[in-house]
């Protein structure tokens, strides 16, 4: 379905908002990020770098040769006593002879692997629970040719693989306990240092991949708050802007139909509620017009009518006086005698509502009002009850005189309609500086025709009404600042005149 040019012309404003909105978050989010990227890795680099000087790595190369030194030594040395070793496990009594080769060339233990077990000497010095024994994987490895870890724990060891009539043979020294600490300590942290190295050939790589990707991660994150946010916030905007040109047009009923919260709920709040008053305002405005018009109408109605009233009324009664009291000719006369008087309290009806005065504001009471006109009103025509409802005094600021002849116009609309007689009730309610009165009648309703514009002057549902009744009413409560709604089934209208207690014209 097409849009019309008005739909389109917000949509692409909206878009364009919600582009600018995007741009600056965008900005505001990756740039930052970007930065404390290229901060962070640039103090992780100094870090490293600092670690990678010729001192640290002159130590490290220095221990590893030390290192390496010792264990070539032990190995020229180891490669001898297992030569001299027996091929066997000594016997016993052969054991002392052992122990001293060992004492001689300062290893501590010789082990073999025999059918029984690992048998194990130790040479003077060193104890079993210091003496890593090998296990039988590392002696599996020595069947396999290759050669087992020469350290394990605290024990430098160096094996030789069994051959034919010879047992697999293993000699070691026990380190001592700090010395072995310091070795594994500076085999990790050579290892560590050598990670090092690797991670600064790749450092320079990896800044950019990451910088890249906690950019990305960055802008998408941004993007999509951006977008939530822009949506929220331009849609309600460009909407208000779109409702208030067309109410600039002259369409006063246009509201911007948004759901938004904070401080853009809150203008399009106010926004609405100036519609409102705008559209209150020029209803009143045509109100007004219509009313002045229809008083300048009434005024003229008023006087011509009533000018040939009089002599009328003259020719009746001289005519009255010359026909003969039963003759037909003198019910003609009394006909026209009451169609005059109907022409009487209708022109009446216009003049008082051309020269209805302003209201003058004084202290009176409606309760008071509402039970003087039910007195008036109560036997006047057959078959008709008028019920009062409410307290004994409702205290008010108004217009006596404006709001009794309201009040009249009201009961006496409500008992013309009921032909067939029934019950008025009459309701005065107060509360939160309102006064309220409600008329209800038991008659046909207002007809559809004329529901829409009931309370415009010359329109009536009653046969030879003036039509300015309700009118008259909607006036006098529109001056006192006040409301007349109604309605209305096929089992009666029910009108409600709504007062404020004290009009701001009072104070």
């Amino acid at each position: 379905m097409a849009r019309s040019p008005g739909e389109a012309g917000v949509t692409l404003k909206s878009r364009k908002l919600e582009t600018r909105l995007l741009v600056s978050f965008l900005l505001l989010a990756s740039v930052p990020s970007l930065l404390v990227t290229i901060i962070a890795t640039g103090r992780l680099s100094g870090a490293i770098t600092s670690l990678q000087n010729p001192g640290v790595e002159a130590s490290f190369d220095h221990a590893a040769t030390l290192y390496g030194e010792l264990v070539d030594h032990l190995r020229s040395d180891a490669e001898l006593v297992l030569e001299w070793l027996p091929a066997a496990p000594p016997p016993a009594d052969e054991e002392a002879l052992a122990k001293d080769l060992l004492a001689e060339t300062n290893f501590d233990f010789a082990a073999y692997e025999t059918a029984e077990g690992t048998r194990v000497i130790t040479a003077t010095g060193a104890s079993f629970e210091d003496v890593e024994i090998p296990s039988s994987a590392e002696w599996n490895k020595l069947a396999g040719d290759e050669d087992p870890e020469t350290r394990r724990g605290r024990t430098l060891r160096f094996f030789r693989a069994a051959s034919d009539g010879e047992a697999a043979r293993a000699i070691g020294v026990v380190l001592e306990p700090e010395l072995a600490v310091a070795l594994v300590s500076a085999g990790e942290e050579y290892g560590f240092y050598q990670q090092l190295k690797i991670f600064e050939q790749v450092r320079m790589r990896w800044f950019w991949i990451s910088s890249v990707g906690i950019f990305l991660l960055a802008a998408t994150v941004a993007y999509l708050a951006a977008r939530v946010t822009a949506r929220r916030i331009s849609r309600p905007v460009v909407e208000l802007a779109g409702a208030a040109d067309r109410i600039a047009a002259g369409d006063l009923s246009q509201r911007a139909d948004v759901r938004a919260e904070g401080e853009i709920g809150d203008l399009v709040r106010a926004f609405n509620r100036m519609g409102e008053r705008l559209e209150r305002s020029r209803d009143e405005l045509i109100r007004v017009e219509r009313v002045a018009a229809w008083r300048d109408v009434a005024r003229r109605i008023a006087h011509e009518v009533r000018n040939p009233l009089t002599p009328i009324k003259l020719a009746i009664h001289r005519l009255g006086g010359r026909v003969p009291p039963d003759s037909d000719a003198q019910e003609c006369l009394r006909s026209i005698g009451e169609e005059v008087d109907n022409l009487a309290r209708i022109s009446e009806s216009f003049s008082d509502f051309a020269k209805m005065p302003a209201p003058r504001f004084e202290p009176t009471d409606l309760a008071k009002i509402v039970k003087s006109v039910r007195e008036l009103f109560q036997g006047a025509k057959a078959g008709i009850d008028l019920v009062y409802e409410g307290p004994d005094s409702v205290p008010l600021v108004a217009d006596r005189d404006q709001i009794r002849r309201a009040v009249t116009n009201l009961v006496k609309n409500a008992s013309e309609v009921m032909e067939n007689g029934g019950t008025i009730r009459l309701e005065v309610t107060e509360g939160a500086g309102r006064a309220t009165l409600g008329v209800s009648d038991e008659g046909p309703g207002i007809p559809d025709k004329i529901r829409d514009s009931i309370l415009e002057p010359g329109i009536s549902g009653k046969t030879g009404g003036s039509g300015l009744g309700l009118a008259m009413v909607h006036r006098i409560a529109t001056d006192h600042r006040g409301t007349l709604k109604w309605t209305s089934t096929d089992r009666g209208a029910h009108f409600v005149l709504d007062l404020p207690v004290e009009p701001e014209e009072s104070r």
